[in-house]
């Protein structure tokens, strides 16, 4: 099984967000801190 990018997972996550859009926040800011990490 191939791993998602994160732009994928966000992509996937995004219909949920309409319906609840703070777990939306709190995921898409857990992501960019990731990439936050892996850049550094």
């Amino acid at each position: 099984m191939n791993q998602l990018s994160p732009e994928s997972t966000t992509v996937w996550w995004a219909p949920l967000g309409s319906e609840n859009r703070m777990m939306t926040q709190i995921f898409t800011n857990g992501l960019s801190q990731i990439k936050d990490n892996q850049a550094k």
